[in-house]
Parts: C-alpha cells; structure tokens; sequence
C-alpha cells in the first residue's frame, strides 16, 4: 500500500504546478540490511526526502509505535524539534539541568530521573522570580557565560509551538514579551485540541 501511495503521489506532483500536500507512514526497516530493504529506502529518500522516526508513546499515545513519517506540511526540523524534549528548544550553548526528581501527578509525568528532560517546569512571566532562584530546574546552563539563566522568551516560545521566526516587535523589551507569552496560549495544547475536534 505504502509503494502505491508513492506512485500516486509521484504521478499527482509532476501533473500539478504545487505538490500535493501529503502526510506519510511506514514501518521502519530498523536495520534490515537486505540489498533490496536498503535501495528501497534510498530509493523513497530520493523521492519525497528524509523520514522522522516517531514513537506515538512520545506525542500523547497510549501505545509505542514506532514509524517512519513524511510530511510536506512543515519543515523536518520542526518535527524534530517538537519531539526532542528541552534540548531542541534550548539556544546554542544552553543545556537544560539533569532530571533529580521525576514529575509527580496532576502534571503529565514526562521527566525521569536519569533520562534527558523532556518538559521545562512552568514558566514564570516574571523575571527574577523565586522560583528561578537557587539553581531551580527553570534555570538553563549557559556554557558560554558559565552559570544558569532564565529561558529567553526565544526559548519560550518553542517550548510552547511557537516558530522562532515568529518576528517580535522591535520596541518590546524581553521581559514584555515574556508577560506576552505568559498569557499565550500553549500553541501544542491548542493544536492537540483543535486535531481531536476535527478527528
């Protein structure tokens, strides 16, 4: 089914002026090395690009299942980064803390102790807050100054969906735009709730 997906694919993007836009899944091969297995996946790579390996276990799914996925509808790096934890939404040279206390419910229990933290604490509009105090895991690791920080608002709004290239109004100051994002809505949540509405 998948190879027949392809082909119409294909045979709709060279008839159209605009592709098609497309959303595709397949089973990974997961190190079939098979001559065939590997010139087929060279072969698909050539075609519609480089897949993304998801587990729906991470994105909300109450069950692992791991897939190769295709998509036209953003960039791959988007869909990298919304599934890499903390570490995708970090500036350069920023590295979240380590995992000491894994979340507890009613918060969605996504950090585990010895594991790459997957969710920042709440943010906090306010700069200078008590809750950024004492080395809390809010703060990030900048290895260029040599010592925690707050998460910029950059770095907020990927935290909550938002493109970098969301452009920011030149005459608003950093600690404005953090008030801003502090009354946002999370763009994931929202997005989440809008795609069960229209299942």
């Amino acid at each position: 089914m998948f190879w027949e997906m392809l082909r119409v694919l294909r045979s709709l993007q060279s008839q159209q002026t605009y592709s098609p836009a497309y959303i595709l899944e397949n089973v990974p091969l997961l190190g079939d090395p098979r001559a065939r297995a590997m010139t087929s996946a060279h072969q698909v790579r050539s075609w519609i690009g480089l897949a993304v390996l998801l587990d729906a276990a991470r994105v909300g799914s109450r069950a692992h299942r791991p897939r190769l996925w295709w998509t036209n509808l953003l960039p791959r790096d988007v869909l990298l980064r919304a599934y890499d934890g903390v570490k995708s939404i970090l500036d350069v040279d920023r590295h979240s803390q380590s995992v000491f206390y894994a979340d507890r419910s009613p918060m969605a229990v996504v950090n585990l102790v010895g594991q790459p933290r997957a969710a920042l604490p709440t943010l906090l509009s306010y700069p200078a807050s008590h809750a950024y105090k004492e080395g809390g895991p809010r703060l990030a690791w900048d290895s260029h100054l040599q010592r925690l920080v707050e998460p910029n608002a950059e770095e907020r709004k990927r935290a909550m969906g938002f493109c970098t290239s969301t452009k920011a109004v030149p005459t608003l100051s950093e600690a404005s735009r953090r008030q801003v994002l502090g009354q946002a809505m999370d763009l994931n949540c929202l997005t989440w709730i809008v795609s069960l509405g229209l299942a």
